[in-house]
């Protein structure tokens, strides 16, 4: 009953950041501008005594390189809610780069899955520099969905991070669409009218939205398929050995709705028209040129969450 109970409690949590994020709203809002200053510097003591507290408390641990402090340091930073804090104040024990070297390292799998890979170009300030490695021959949207799983795994390690500099591979710059070709920027996306705030819920990005699936990792076994529905679109899971491959439920040979699809291996067979697709490559066609749509997915202890692009919901 853990696992159920933590949910619930990520969810109020989620509630009460939204909650906070409202208010900051209204108060930008007062009319009187004197009763709005003195609340914003109210805010700003409250929010700097508590800063100076959290630094004494860190402090106290003992210094970095201590086996227990660091350990206890680790667990700090891995609990959501503490995390947001300390970025708040600039105290995260682990500096941006090192946190976003995790994130890459966190998404590789699934990356190397879908034929890609990513590298970290560099750290300028708050601005990450990546390159996408690899491709998917003629499929510029699993481009898109590598961009939205690298997009994710920084935000969710760094939320301090303000843009992503996306460099894609050669052919996605040849053979898709202008508006996911070349340099991309991906910004932190915020709430109108104020600054980035790192314990504030984060708005979907306009690339596509997280949806977290209400089945799990255990319910699907190694060789099978689970049709499910996502945000309103009928999504595939397909599992692999250990991985886990998503698509857009719709064969694009005879564009019937795959209701029974099953694996052969690592092939997946469209049970309205025998079509084969290929979901180690991305969903590419066996003996044809169509291809599956791939979703991003993402498995964390269990629970399973994908991305549905914005151009195709």
């Amino acid at each position: 009953m853990a696992a159920p109970t933590r949910i619930v409690e990520e969810r109020e949590l989620q509630k009460r950041l939204a909650h906070v994020d409202t208010l900051v709203g209204e108060l930008q809002q007062l009319p009187d501008p004197a009763s709005r200053a003195m609340v914003e510097e109210l805010l700003s003591t409250v929010l700097d005594l508590h800063g100076e507290a959290l630094s004494r408390m860190l402090d106290a641990l003992g210094p970095r390189g201590d086996p227990a402090a660091d350990r206890l340091l680790e667990r700090m930073a891995d609990d959501d809610l503490i995390k947001g804090v300390l970025l708040l104040h600039g105290l995260h024990p682990m500096d941006l780069r090192t946190r976003v070297e995790a994130a890459l390292e966190s998404v590789r799998p699934y990356m190397r899955s879908h034929g890609g890979g990513v590298e970290l170009l560099g750290v300028a300030g708050d601005v990450v520099r990546i390159r996408l490695e690899g491709h998917c021959q003629g499929c510029p949207s699993s481009t898109v969905t590598l961009k939205l799983a690298v997009e994710k795994a920084i935000y969710e390690a760094a939320p301090d991070v303000a843009a992503i500099e996306v460099i894609e591979p050669e052919d996605a710059k040849s053979t898709g669409p202008p508006q996911i070709s070349g340099l991309l920027a991906l910004p932190m996306v915020t709430s109108p009218g104020r600054a980035a705030h790192p314990a504030a819920p984060r708005i979907p990005s306009p690339s596509g939205d997280w949806v977290t699936l209400a089945a799990r990792a255990t319910h699907i076994d190694n060789g099978s398929v689970l049709k499910t529905r996502a945000d309103g679109d009928s999504v595939l899971i397909a599992r692999a050995g250990d991985v886990f491959y998503a698509y857009v439920a719709k064969c694009p040979a005879c564009e019937g709705v795959m209701d029974d699809a099953a694996l052969d291996g690592a092939v997946l067979v469209c049970d309205v028209c025998g079509a084969r697709y290929d979901i180690r490559r991305a969903g590419a066609g066996i003996g044809s040129d169509f291809r599956i749509e791939p979703l991003p997915l993402l498995e964390d202890s269990g629970v399973l969450r994908i991305a549905i692009p914005a151009r195709l919901a």
